[in-house]
């Protein structure tokens, strides 16, 4: 019974793999620095125009829409027309 090898090709793709997966990870990590809490303060950017603010805006509503899993957004169907199968009966 032969032994079983690895191929040459499988043995490089796994090391290759193994090392850009170690240069990937940084050092430190900006989120453990600080804690938010109560104290913390928030300073609202400043726009000197409607322009900036209109721009930031548009980044604002696809950061959100995008976290929401709603990007691309659907097509827009046609409204139906409602069918009333019955009309509930209340006791005054």
């Amino acid at each position: 019974m032969r032994p079983r090898t690895i191929p040459l090709s499988c043995a490089v793709l796994s090391v290759l793999t193994a090392l850009s997966l170690s240069a990937a990870v940084p050092g430190s990590d900006a989120r453990e620095t600080g804690w938010a809490d109560y104290k913390t303060h928030f300073k609202m950017p400043d726009y000197q125009s409607r322009k900036e603010w209109e721009v930031r805006r548009q980044e604002l509503q696809r950061q959100i829409l995008s976290a929401a899993g709603l990007l691309p957004m659907a097509a827009k169907a046609p409204l139906i027309r409602p069918k009333v199968v019955r009309r509930p009966e209340y006791k005054d």
